[in-house]
């Protein structure tokens, strides 16, 4: 009989030397890569991630500016053991994306300059952004003309097209007006029984249905759409890794063409239509600065969703005394990983608070150890680890401490490999200060199924 499943808690680890390190790729790491499955490179085991991995960057203010980084890491390389002390005196965190296996970029997106079909003089200097997953963009509402041949789409970017053919971002595939256009033509010429459905089997795209209604809902505004990815990317990005990444990118892109299309006095307003279950929810993530920086330009404005569905299975507040359970509940058909973000504020002291967990099937043996700040902790069992907490204190994700704990999946679709325990996991924080210590905490995974309760008296 093999030993069970141990938990191991370490005061080091391979990031040390980053002051602000990202808890998700600490866990990544924890992890070998394993649960980035369907968005990068394995070998023949499933276990080890074999591409490159996107990064979001945030430069320390005043110490150089993008163009200035970018051309030093062209010049030297990301390899160059010399460049280590470089990266730490300009950077002030990064965070991890999520690989999509189409990203061929080395650097940064250099845009190429495009001119697509001119946009009426009556309109003026500004355009719409869309980003969301999965847009209908030949859908009649978009149009531009009532007999349905002209989009008001100047371009569109999707993200997910593996085919990879976008000239100068990077990765995914664009099309713009003109090309828009030529496909609404040759869908109507064939006559196909839909309209709509007609111009994404042209474009190898797969959109929402169209639906029918009497009016086409025809505005003067021109639209720029981004697609992040398709639905299955975005159930299995559980805390919204990409957004950093791909979110940012869109953004840019935007401003970009807007300014392309209608002259550097555009203004675009972005709908960034992604709405995220984890994060400081305050400001101060590292999307969050970035928009805040792009909309200070005056480029741009951004609107973002402020709700989702099943928000009290999601989050919840807590005031940590003596010691504070919370049990998350994990469902059996999970095939992807889970996660509880526990946020302290910025502004307060540092946190004396540790965490403990119990799986649903353990006994008082199987708990961990307390984990306390700084340190992060490891169950596993014959080289799979079903769970990570990361406790290091202030991280990338934000200004105020977080404490992550990740599991993994609990149905996994490799016959070598365990999954996380389904059931309630108990959470316990342990608070050791002599003042309160008041925290949030957020689910991010399958919002309807999985939920943190904090049982009061």
């Amino acid at each position: 009989m093999s030993p069970p499943a141990a938990w191991t808690n370490h005061l080091s680890g391979p990031f040390d030397a980053i002051p602000r390190v990202d808890p998700y790729l600490v866990w990544a790491e924890a992890m070998r890569y394993r649960d980035f499955g369907d968005f990068g490179d394995f070998d023949d085991a499933g276990d080890a991630f074999a591409g490159r991995i996107p990064v979001a960057i945030e430069l320390k203010r005043g110490a150089c500016t993008a163009q200035s980084f970018a051309r030093l890491i062209d010049s030297r390389g990301w390899n160059d053991s010399n460049i280590a002390d470089e990266l730490t005196r300009v950077i002030e965190r990064f965070t991890l994306g999520v690989p999509n296996g189409t990203d061929k970029r080395v650097l940064d997106m250099k845009h190429e300059t495009i001119a697509p079909a001119p946009v009426r003089d009556d309109i003026g200097r500004v355009i719409v952004g869309v980003c969301d997953d999965d847009i209908a963009f030949a859908h009649r509402r978009f149009f531009e003309d009532a007999s349905g041949m002209r989009t008001r789409f100047q371009c569109f970017w999707n993200q997910d097209d593996q085919a990879n053919n976008a000239a100068g971002l990077g990765y995914g595939s664009e099309l713009l007006k003109t090309q828009m256009d030529e496909r609404l033509r040759r869908a109507h010429r064939v006559g196909q029984a839909s309209h709509e459905e007609g111009v994404y089997r042209i474009a190898d795209y797969a959109g929402h249905a169209p639906v029918i209604d009497d009016e086409p809902h025809l505005s003067p505004l021109p639209l720029i759409g981004v697609q992040f990815g398709n639905a299955r990317c975005a159930l299995r990005d559980a805390a919204g890794l990409r957004l950093d990444v791909q979110a940012l990118d869109a953004v840019r892109y935007i401003v970009k063409r807007a300014q392309d299309t209608c002259g550097s006095a555009c203004h675009a307003l972005v709908n960034l239509s992604y709405g995220q279950l984890s994060g400081p929810r305050d400001g101060s993530s590292l999307i969050e600065s970035a928009l805040d920086e792009l909309m200070d330009t005056g480029a741009c404005s951004i609107v973002m969703p402020s709700g989702n569905r099943h928000l009290s299975r999601c989050h919840g507040a807590v005031t940590i005394v003596d010691e504070t359970p919370l049990r998350w509940r994990v469902p059996h058909d999970s095939d992807a990983p889970s996660f509880v973000e526990i946020w302290f504020p910025a502004n307060a002291p540092d946190p004396q608070v540790d965490v403990r967990i119990t799986p649903p099937d353990g006994t008082d043996g199987a708990s961990s150890a307390w984990i306390r700040r700084g340190e992060y902790a490891t169950l596993a069992d014959d080289g799979d680890t079903f769970c990570t907490v990361v406790h290091r204190g202030r991280g990338a994700r934000g200004d105020g401490h977080m404490i992550l704990i990740a599991l993994a999946p609990s149905m996994t679709r490799q016959a070598s490999r365990k999954g996380a325990s389904a059931g309630d996991w108990l959470i316990q924080l342990r608070n050791r200060g002599a003042a309160k210590a008041n925290a949030v905490y957020y689910c991010a995974r399958h919002a309807s199924l999985c939920r943190v309760t904090h049982p009061r008296a």
